[in-house]
């Protein structure tokens, strides 16, 4: 039985193209009533994954050559992170199924710990692996404004912060400079 259905809303496939009023049309919520799950990855590497997807769809890669060059509100939202999706499969379902209101099953939990791997998944490839940091500078400190600004949000509306000691490409004394960096730049409040 699927309880919920993976979607990467307007931002794959011809949705792209589409101007940003157009692409609102197309994020599901007012189909799913305003629900949802969102899972939450690390920056860095979801903007890896998500050229991997772009290029070579669910089970391909993108070649080294993409990565080099110039790189809606709902009220009732359950919020989990992929690193811990990862960990602890079992944990995070349990609580998904919690905030659903659903019956949990706990022969079908242990299937989804015994099972995490699905169809979908890159194999290893040894012509593709990331061999250098593809990020610039200037791409990590926008990424690093976005996770506090996410993380803030987070915390204000009573939600666990983001797993940052689980996140791959973070730097958390590079973060902690970038921060007081653009503080600096933008003066005294």
């Amino acid at each position: 039985m699927t309880i919920l259905q993976k979607s990467h809303g307007y931002t794959t496939g011809d949705a792209m193209k589409l101007s940003h009023k157009q692409r609102l049309t197309r994020n599901h919520m007012s189909e799913l009533n305003h629900q949802g799950v969102i899972v939450i990855r690390n920056p860095f590497k979801a903007l890896i994954s998500h050229r991997h997807l772009d290029i070579g769809g669910h089970t391909g890669y993108a070649p080294k050559s993409h990565f080099l060059g110039k790189g809606e509100c709902t009220k009732n939202l359950h919020i989990t992170y992929y690193e811990n999706v990862k960990r602890d499969p079992v944990g995070e379902m349990e609580k998904i199924l919690k905030y659903l209101n659903l019956r949990v099953d706990e022969e079908r939990l242990a299937c989804v710990g015994q099972h995490t791997d699905g169809l979908f998944k890159r194999k290893p490839s040894k012509n593709v692996p990331l061999d250098f940091n593809p990020f610039t500078q200037e791409l990590k400190d926008l990424v690093y404004e976005a996770i506090d600004s996410v993380n803030e949000i987070l915390k204000e509306k009573g939600k666990d912060g983001l797993p940052l000691s689980l996140y791959e490409f973070y730097d958390m004394l590079e973060a902690r400079t970038t921060r007081y960096m653009r503080k600096r730049r933008k003066g005294p409040s």
